[in-house]
């Protein structure tokens, strides 16, 4: 589990069964909406006898990914697609020597065939929610869509929100260091906060900005100095089709100064440098805490997660682990008091009900009731994720 010499407070020590407060089928049926999208009644009693620990250890058990999950028929039909280049710049390759007429044309079915595409992976998405061999892998890619955001709206490549759906999934529990790493070098983050604009002499903050801001810090836990040599750091890292690349023309390799440190840096220095900050593990376990167990803060509770985070170089499995046992996510102000997301909503009840997911063209469509309930995957309003809660 974490470091054992870290210490904990009361309200984060495991949650202990007696019979007097028993791990019941009500604290089972809490940890399967928590850490996944709810339960039958079979699964509930499956994890309620269990116990705690097998249970949590049970739901924590995803490393490897089924063989049925891996089979190319399970993975999202891309193939509106395959006439189609993955960038712009060679969209404009092939349109070469075409009159506009025919230029518009190509362009028009293009978009036609990536928002088909966009569709089709909202459908895998949301079936593979409903049907998961692994509901909190499948819980935590919906957490960090909303924390590392990116949408389909100004990342107009749709193969690039799969990839990084995929992503996100790979890194779930993972180490948050190297996810945030991965993330940076992510083709549809590259173009969401436009570090694929990014160059010397002409640095773009966006990314940096965010960085900072959203995913690692939160708001006055940096400068804009901080912000504007961050963004040198970065410059140079773009992509092209699917794959990473590191422009090196494009890089500025002057020195930077940045949270008291001066440098030749690169990104990943930037990311390193951020990873040492004392409020950068309170700010993740803060997230994570107002997910999955309440919108009130528990100051206490968050800071010993955040020491398990430090204490076990930001991994992130043992802070999951020290959550879903603690005393805290068992209490009475906790269970059965969080407002469900659209998306757990629906994939809850389909799960629940043990019926298939209507397709996107009934759910995901303008209009449809994703959309008007707010929340529709791969489609967040701002990067600043979906509003949880009351909201």
């Amino acid at each position: 589990m974490a470091e054992t010499n870290v210490k904990l407070h009361p309200d984060m020590e495991p949650f202990e069964s007696t019979a007097a407060n028993a791990f019941d089928a009500t604290k089972a049926a809490h940890l399967l909406n928590r850490a996944g999208f709810g339960g039958t009644p079979a699964e509930i009693e499956r994890y309620q006898k269990m116990g705690l620990a097998g249970a949590v250890d049970a739901l924590l058990d995803f490393q490897h990914q089924s063989a049925e999950e891996q089979d190319p028929k399970n993975l999202p039909d891309l193939t509106a697609l395959n006439d189609y280049p993955d960038s712009f710049q060679m969209m404009g390759m092939k349109a070469a020597g075409k009159t506009p007429e025919e230029r518009q044309a190509l362009l028009m079915k293009a978009q036609n065939a990536n928002r088909q595409t966009l569709m089709r992976v909202g459908d895998w998405w949301l079936n593979r929610m409903s049907k998961a061999v692994y509901p909190l892998q499948e819980k935590l890619t919906l957490f960090w869509h909303g924390h590392f955001t990116t949408s389909a709206r100004d990342e107009r490549l749709s193969r690039m929100m799969w990839i990084q759906n995929e992503t996100l999934r790979k890194h779930a529990a993972g180490n948050f260091g190297k996810f945030v790493k991965a993330i940076s070098r992510d083709p549809a983050m590259l173009d969401y906060l436009n570090n694929q604009q990014n160059r010397k002499g002409r640095p773009n903050e966006n990314y940096a900005r965010e960085l900072m801001e959203l995913f690692t810090l939160g708001i006055g836990n940096y400068t804009e100095a901080d912000i504007k040599d961050a963004a040198r750091a970065f410059t140079g890292w773009g992509h092209s089709g699917a794959e990473f690349i590191f422009r090196k023309f494009d890089h500025d390799y002057n020195g930077k100064t940045f949270m008291g440190k001066t440098g030749n840096f690169d990104g990943d220095d930037i990311i390193d440098i951020i990873l040492q900050q004392p409020i950068c593990p309170k700010y993740i376990a803060s997230r994570i805490w107002n997910f999955f167990v309440s919108e009130t803060e528990n100051p206490a509770a968050i800071a010993s997660m955040a020491e398990v985070l430090k204490a076990n170089n930001y991994e992130l499995k043992p802070v999951l682990k020290l959550m879903f046992s603690s005393k805290a996510f068992y209490s009475n102000d906790v269970i059965g008091s969080q407002i469900k997301s659209p998306i757990q909503l629906m994939v809850g009840t389909v799960r629940l009900l043990n019926v298939d997911m209507p397709p996107s063209r009934i759910l995901l469509q303008p209009g449809g009731p994703m959309m008007q309930m707010g929340q529709a995957p791969f489609l967040p309003p701002n990067v600043k994720g979906w509003p949880g809660g009351r909201a």
